[in-house]
């Protein structure tokens, strides 16, 4: 190994750093904080992709899930629908049966009056005949 030679000038330098080794220093330490903000900058548009396609998968989740409510909403409204005009026909024919039964229950109470006064005639028939009998 060579050991490199030095002249009084060299060890001027290295005592009392003249504007050229500043300037030198200076620019190494500007490159190395250059090469840290390019190291930053790499990795912040990393992080900004990766946080975009979380976002993307998040908001595709969320749009899945939206339609499938609105799936959900359509077919509850088509059963509501069903349903409502189940109870709008239930309801006719309730009032139709409700009218049948008025008209039959008037019917059997009007046959139930005439049975009865049928009933009273033939008490009071029967009545008359045993009394002329016993007479």
């Amino acid at each position: 190994m060579k050991i490199p030679s030095c002249n009084d000038q060299d060890i001027a330098q290295l005592r009392s750093p003249s504007p050229n080794s500043r300037t030198a220093q200076y620019a190494r330490e500007l490159l190395e904080m250059l090469e840290r903000v390019d190291y930053q900058v790499e990795y912040l548009q990393e992080e900004r992709e990766r946080t975009r396609i979380r976002h993307e998968e998040e908001v595709e989740k969320y749009r899945d899930r939206i339609d499938a409510l609105e799936e959900e909403v359509r077919y509850q409204k088509v059963l509501l629908e069903v349903t409502s005009e189940d109870v709008d026909r239930l309801e006719v024919e309730t009032v139709k049966q409700k009218a049948n039964i008025k008209a039959i229950l008037e019917h059997a109470h009007g046959d139930a009056v005439e049975r009865q006064i049928c009933i009273e005639e033939l008490k009071d028939r029967i009545i008359e005949v045993i009394d002329h009998t016993n007479v």
